[in-house]
């Protein structure tokens, strides 16, 4: 563990770790992803893509806040690996876009019956079982789908390939746009069995990994109390593919997050973010509200102060300081 942090701190030092955003995620959902990637990219041939994302990147969290870091020189083979595709099938994105609209469609159903075994006023034992089964079926195909466009994104950006990001960058859009409300269901399907879960069974599965899940619902065996107490404090997971779960989750202080404010109203006029993409949750969702949000301005924070007057024209990507406080 000493030495994974020392390696981490030291590259991280010289610029070799390229920090991704921050999410509040339950850590059992988090290590469902790293295993969906494995299952459904190596599927459909993306074995480059998805060994050297998965174990490029690495997670550090607080309670139910993570920030996640990636290792900046794997860009190159992903980005390599990306090229190589377009070229020999210029319509490569448009054909998994076509795939991830036929499985947004099939799942819809199995949806629906897992919010109306939810919705029973008792959660039993086998059901609880048979949810997470079936969620983690339907997660493990999906999700990989509908994220991808973001990986993309990410990974294009990060390589410096802005040319090849913008030549696809409407499909990209699109494709996300038209799977975002399935995920944000899925996501809040989840939360819905982790908390009724936790109220019929006193456990708590927020800090659990899929593995540990799955293990528990066969063998009803516990991480211990200890182990779960720490990952409350703070954690880093780093996520291998090519490894067998559990994955690697090591425990530390080292990696202290700040606290995560949501600003809930309905005043909002626009957003700027120095993080995020065009595919990004607030960039999709922006769109969909009708709020003007430009991501990626970076150093605006130090730029624009609380109270200064600000012009955002979202379509052009223009943002202008009115009036200083």
């Amino acid at each position: 563990m000493v030495i994974i942090l020392k390696k981490l701190k030291q590259e991280a030092k010289q610029g070799m770790w390229i920090y991704t955003g921050t999410r509040e995620m339950s850590l059992c959902l988090n290590s469902l992803m790293a295993e969906s990637y494995k299952f459904t990219y190596t599927k459909l041939g993306l074995q480059t893509f998805s060994k050297y994302y998965a174990k490029g990147i690495f997670i550090c969290g607080k309670g139910l806040v993570l920030k996640a870091f990636f290792y900046q020189p794997y860009y190159k083979f992903i980005t390599k690996s990306l090229k190589q595709k377009l070229a020999q099938k210029p319509t490569y994105f448009n054909s998994l876009f076509e795939l991830t609209v036929q499985e947004n469609k099939k799942i819809k159903n199995p949806i629906e019956n897992l919010a109306e075994l939810l919705s029973q006023s008792k959660l039993e034992f086998e059901n609880a079982k048979k949810f997470y089964l079936e969620f983690r079926n339907i997660f493990l195909l999906f999700f990989p789908l509908q994220v991808f466009p973001f990986l993309v994104e990410e990974v294009l950006c990060g390589s410096g390939n802005q040319r090849l990001l913008n030549k696809y960058e409407n499909i990209l859009v699109k494709w996300r746009k038209k799977t975002h409300e399935t995920e944000i269901e899925l996501e809040n399907l989840f939360s819905l069995f982790l908390n009724k879960f936790k109220k019929k069974f006193k456990i708590d599965f927020r800090y659990w990994s899929d593995y540990e899940m799955m293990k528990y619902f066969s063998t009803l065996k516990k991480p211990s109390v200890k182990e779960l107490s720490k990952r409350r404090r703070s954690y880093l997971m780093i996520r291998n593919i090519e490894s067998k779960p559990p994955y690697q989750i090591v425990i530390s202080r080292v990696f202290e997050l700040d606290d995560l404010r949501i600003l809930k109203t309905k005043k909002i006029k626009g957003v700027i973010s120095e993080e995020g993409g065009i595919t990004t949750h607030i960039a999709i969702t922006g769109r969909e509200l009708k709020v003007p949000i430009i991501v990626g301005v970076k150093g605006v924070m130090e730029i624009i102060k609380d109270g200064d007057l600000v012009e955002v024209d979202a379509e052009k990507g223009i943002v202008k300081i009115l009036k200083k406080a």
